[in-house]
């Protein structure tokens, strides 16, 4: 999690660069290239992974492992596990906030506060929480328990928006909001320790443990928070008249 925010860091500052070396000096011009090498630098890292990945948890019940189940009835069990369907549409529905949030921001720095270079002043604040963060969660989480953790970290995240929407050209704050953010961010991955919680539910009432249906399904719903992000920055976009053609 602490590489990850690193990443997210770097990434946006290095790319305009390597673009621009790629391109001849021309952005539009390097910035397929620069997709591409990054595009296979990461599918080089996945397969990594993917290969020295090792399997360290042991079954219980080594026969009851190893026992197919077909695929209608890994997702009817899955979907009779009530506390899983809470935390994956709490973990759906906050994605897709966050992430439409984080995704509109360099409309509203370019547009509104007419001020595209904010965006990396606005990255380390954010990134920085998060990293603090991630060493903090594990003790915060044992203290005040997972949900009230998430809770206060998601009403952390609304407090933000709206001091973005008492003072919306301040970029004082909204390096502050920024940065509460980030901490809401950082304890989503709470999402993912909760709904792991949820396959040890699943095996008790239904006798069967579903770590692989679990977590493709929660990627799913997570590509898809992703997608509906996307389209909703697009439908506001649209609303309120944008055009990409236009000389800004």
């Amino acid at each position: 999690a602490v590489w990850n925010s690193i990443t997210n860091l770097a990434l946006p500052i290095l790319f305009y660069p390597v673009a621009l070396a790629l391109g001849s000096g021309e952005f539009a011009k390097g910035f397929s290239p620069a997709v591409a090498a990054l595009a296979v630098l990461v599918a080089a890292f996945l397969m990594y992974q993917f290969f020295t990945s090792k399997e360290r948890v042991v079954p219980v019940d080594e026969k009851a492992a190893l026992e197919k189940v077909s695929l209608r009835e890994a997702l009817s069990i899955l979907f009779s596990n009530r506390p899983w369907v809470i935390a994956q549409l709490a973990s759906f529905t906050s994605a897709l906030a966050l992430y439409f949030v984080t995704a509109i921001l360099p409309y509203y720095l370019k547009y509104i506060l007419k001020n595209e270079g904010g965006m990396y002043a606005l990255m380390i604040p954010s990134a920085a929480a998060q990293i603090l963060c991630y060493f903090l969660i594990p003790v915060i989480a044992n203290k005040f328990g997972k949900r009230n953790a998430l809770l206060a970290a998601l009403a952390l995240a609304i407090v933000s928006r709206v001091i973005l929407f008492i003072a919306p050209t301040n970029m004082l704050l909204l390096a502050i909001t920024s940065a509460m953010l980030g901490i809401a961010i950082a304890f989503t991955n709470l999402y993912a320790t909760m709904i792991a919680d949820t396959v040890d539910y699943g095996e008790w009432k239904r006798g069967k443990r579903l770590e692989g249906m679990t977590a493709a399904v929660g990627g799913f719903f997570i590509k898809r928070a992703m997608a509906g992000a996307a389209g909703a920055i697009g439908w506001v976009l649209q609303t309120q008249g944008y055009n990409a053609t236009l000389a800004s």
